[in-house]
């Protein structure tokens, strides 16, 4: 059972989110087998894609104990786990030890740089991403990122994960000479159309973008409705720091298109993702 649950626990998690059922199987198949390693291990990315990251550490750890030369999925899964539970330090820790004791582990690159950039370590991101696809020029692997998968999926409470790490993942492939400073005298001075890309491009710095509270609640005002549209998403992705825009997004909640933006906004500011 354990050799094929694998593609049968993908299959369940990503495309039907049959976490439980998923849990379950693995729980039996752990029982017969207590010391497989990638038992434990199929375990972990079941509960971390389900929200439970937490139980999925002590998952990751026991498969590191039966199997300690094992494979960078190790590193892979805690390094997701620390991501979820918001312990970037951490992630970094697993990720960058691994990497280094094992150049050939590409598959950690893009969550190690997003990890890298979210931490504010922007120089050394990109330098991450090309062990990647060190094939590709920069605007290459900017372009590659938009089309890769990560082998996590988090479902549901744990679904805006997906995006966070896809925003991550963004910024670590930005120049170092974006930042929220230089989106923010953009958004001053763009038409609608540039307003759109600085406001969407300051929701990958997640919380970092706090700075950018004031000028975001005011463009929720705006007369082109996808600069609101995005100043609402925006907010939403740099959480309870921008408590400061919840009068203002109160205030829109009931109105037509908007109003669904802003109640997810306010859900995710006042600390429970939307649905």
């Amino acid at each position: 059972l354990l050799r094929f649950a694998p593609c049968i626990l993908q299959a369940a998690v990503a495309l039907f989110g049959l976490a439980p059922m998923a849990i379950v199987q693995l729980a039996q198949a752990l029982f017969l087998a207590p010391s497989d390693p990638e038992g434990h291990l199929m375990m972990a990315w079941t509960l971390i894609a389900a929200g439970d990251a937490e139980a999925g550490l002590r998952y990751v750890e026991a498969a590191r104990r039966l199997d300690p030369r094992g494979p960078g999925s190790h590193a892979l899964f805690a390094g997701a786990a620390h991501f979820a539970l918001g312990e970037l330090e951490k992630a970094a820790a697993v990720l960058e030890a691994r990497l280094a004791e094992d150049p050939r582990a590409w598959e950690l690159a893009p969550l190690a740089a997003a990890v890298q950039a979210r931490l504010g370590r922007r120089a050394a991101a990109p330098e991450t991403l090309r062990r990647w696809r060190p094939d590709l020029s920069d605007a290459g692997r900017r372009v590659a990122l938009g089309r890769y998968l990560f082998p996590v999926r988090w479902i549901g409470e744990a679904a805006h994960l997906n995006a966070d790490l896809q925003d991550a993942m963004r910024l670590a492939a930005e120049p170092a000479s974006v930042t929220v400073e230089s989106l923010l005298e953009r958004l001053a001075e763009a038409g609608p159309d540039g307003q759109v890309d600085a406001i969407r491009r300051l929701g990958w710095f997640g919380p970092a973008a706090a700075p950018a509270t004031g000028a975001l609640s005011a463009a929720l005002g705006a007369e082109d409705r996808r600069v609101s549209r995005e100043a609402a998403v925006t907010l939403g992705k740099i959480g309870p720091a921008a408590a400061g825009a919840v009068p203002q997004l109160e205030a829109m909640a009931d109105r037509p298109i908007i109003g669904f933006r802003a109640r997810e906004a306010l859900a995710l500011i006042q600390g429970a993702p939307g649905d």
